[in-house]
C-alpha cells in the first residue's frame, strides 16, 4: 500500500477520534497508541496524541483506546475470577479420581485446571495433554471454553480403567483403542506407502497370522514388554528365526508409530534386542548340477522362469518385470533403498542365454499367467527338479559365480546384480557405457 494513503487514513482516523472524544463529558481526552496491522510506517510528529510504532503486530486492532483498555482489564478480572470458580470446582469434584492417579499426574492435571484459556483468532482455546491424552475446550467466551474443558476432563477422569487395572490407561477415545485397529491404521496408511505391493502382501499375511491373534484384542496401551518378550519368545520355539526377526520389526516400527502419535508413552519393544537371524549365504550350483537341472527343466512349463533366472541373476520378486530390450534383459531392480522412483537394471543376452531366445518370446506373451504363483509355488517346483539341496536363490549365486570365473569385470556384475556401488567415484561419477557392459557379458561362457 502507498506510504501516503496510509498516513492520510491515519489522519483521519486520529482527527475522528479526537471529535469522539470532545463530546465524552464523563473523562478527558486522552493520548492513544495507533498500530498498522502490516509493516512499519513513519507517520511523523505532526499528528497529535499519536506514537510511532516500532513494529505492527498481526492481530492488534488499528486503534486501541479508552474503551478496549477499560474492557481488557474486566475481561482479566472475570478471567481470573472465572479460573478460581472453576479450578475449585473441578478439584473437588475429581478430587477422588485424581487422589488414585500417580503423583506426576495429578501435578499435571492441577495445572491444567488453573491454567487460563488462550486467546487466538477471536477463539480462547484450553488444552492440555495429560497421559498421551489431548484434552481441548474452545469456544468465544471464556467461561464457556473453561465448561467445555471441564466436560472433556470429566470423561477423562471418570472413564474406567482397562483390563489389567493400570492406573495410566483409561477407555477414552485414544486409549480404548484396540491393537488391531491400530495396527491396521499404520499398515494402511504409514507402511502400504513405503513398500512395494509384494512386500506389503507378505507383511500383512505374516503379521496377521503371527501377531494379531496374540495382541488383536488388546488395548494398545495395555501391551507391556513383559507381553513383548512372551510373544518374540513364543515365536523363536517355532524354529523360524527368519520370520521372528521380521515381526520383531514389523512390531518396533508400529510401535513407534504410536509412540509418534502420542498414543503410548514409550515403545514396549525397546526393553529388549533385536531379534537378529543368521544369514546363511546361497551356494551356487555346481556345473555338473547345473546341466541335470536344465535336462530335467526342458519342455515343462516354467523352464523358461528358472533359466532366466540361472542366466541373468535377477532376484525372484524381479522376474516378474522382465522384457527383451535390443540385446539385453531389462528388469526391475526391486532392492533400491530410498528410492521413491522405480529403477531399472539392464543384463545382456550372454551366450549362455542366446540359444533360450526363441522360447523366451514365446513365454513371455503369457508372463503373467507363468511368474503370478506364490514363492513356495516356485519353491517346491525348483526342488523337484534340482539335485542336491539348493534354493531358487542359489540361481542368483551360480550366475554371479559364473561371471566372476569367466573373467567378467566386478563393476559390470554389480550393475547387472542391482548392488549398490561401494565407493563414491563409482556411485555418483561411474555411468557404464552399454557397450562396455555388452562386452563383458560376452565373457560369460562356458
Amino acid at each position: 500500500m502507498d506510504p501516503e494513503l496510509v498516513r492520510e487514513k491515519l489522519r483521519l482516523i486520529v482527527c475522528l477520534t479526537a471529535e469522539i472524544q470532545a463530546m465524552l463529558p464523563d473523562e478527558p481526552p486522552r493520548p492513544h497508541l495507533v498500530l498498522v496491522k502490516d509493516g512499519d510506517y513513519d507517520i511523523g510528529d505532526d499528528l497529535p496524541n499519536v506514537a510511532k510504532p516500532s513494529r505492527a503486530r498481526e492481530g492488534f486492532p488499528i486503534l486501541w483506546g479508552r474503551h478496549s483498555e477499560k474492557k481488557a482489564v474486566e475481561e482479566k478480572k472475570r478471567g481470573k475470577k472465572t479460573k478460581q470458580r472453576f479450578s475449585k470446582m473441578a478439584s473437588s469434584k475429581f478430587q477422588k479420581e485424581i487422589s488414585k492417579m500417580p503423583q506426576k499426574l495429578q501435578e499435571k492435571i492441577k495445572k491444567a485446571l488453573i491454567r487460563e484459556p488462550r486467546y487466538h483468532n477471536r477463539v480462547y482455546e484450553k488444552r492440555a495433554t495429560i497421559d498421551g491424552i489431548l484434552i481441548v475446550g474452545c469456544s468465544q467466551d471464556a467461561e464457556e471454553c473453561q465448561v467445555k474443558f471441564i466436560e472433556q476432563l470429566t470423561k477423562f477422569l471418570s472413564a474406567q480403567r482397562d483390563e489389567n487395572g493400570n492406573t495410566h490407561a483409561f477407555h477414552s477415545t485414544t486409549a480404548s483403542i484396540l491393537f488391531s485397529e491400530f495396527a491396521t491404521r499404520w499398515f494402511e496408511n504409514v507402511h502400504k506407502i513405503k513398500v512395494t505391493e509384494g512386500t506389503y502382501y507378505d507383511d500383512h499375511s505374516t503379521f496377521w497370522k503371527r501377531v494379531i491373534p496374540v495382541f488383536g484384542d488388546r488395548r494398545l496401551r495395555s501391551i507391556t514388554s513383559a507381553d513383548c518378550i512372551d510373544l518374540i519368545s513364543d515365536l523363536l520355539a517355532t524354529g523360524h528365526t527368519r520370520m521372528t526377526e521380521h515381526c520383531d520389526g514389523l512390531l518396533r516400527q508400529v510401535f513407534d508409530y504410536a509412540v509418534n502419535s502420542e498414543l503410548i508413552p514409550k515403545n514396549p519393544m525397546n526393553a529388549f534386542k533385536r531379534v537378529k537371524s543368521e544369514r546363511e549365504n546361497g551356494v551356487p550350483l555346481t556345473k555338473e548340477e547345473e546341466r541335470e537341472f536344465l535336462k530335467a527343466l526342458d519342455g515343462t512349463k516354467y523352464e523358461m522362469r528358472y533359466v532366466v533366472a540361472l542366466y541373468t541373476g535377477v532376484r525372484p520378486c524381479e522376474i516378474s518385470s522382465i522384457r527383451i530390450d535390443g540385446e539385453f534383459i531389462v528388469a526391475q531392480n526391486r532392492k533400491q533403498k530410498n528410492q521413491k522412483r522405480i529403477v531399472y537394471k539392464k543384463i545382456p543376452i550372454t551366450p549362455m542365454l542366446r540359444p533360450y531366445l526363441p522360447k523366451l518370446r514365446e513365454a513371455l506373451q503369457n508372463w503373467e499367467a507363468l511368474t503370478s504363483h506364490s514363492e513356495s509355488f516356485y519353491r517346491d517346483e525348483f526342488r523337484r527338479r534340482c539335485p542336491g539341496q539348493h534354493t531358487p536363490y542359489d540361481l542368483r549365486t551360480t550366475f554371479a559365480t559364473r561371471c566372476q570365473e569367466c573373467g567378467a569385470s566386478e563393476q559390470a556384475v554389480q550393475a547387472w546384480m542391482g548392488h549398490a556401488p561401494n565407493s563414491i567415484l563409482a556411485k555418483v561419477y561411474t555411468k557404464l557405457s552399454d557397450g562396455y557392459l555388452l562386452s563383458e557379458g560376452k565373457k560369460v561362457k562356458y
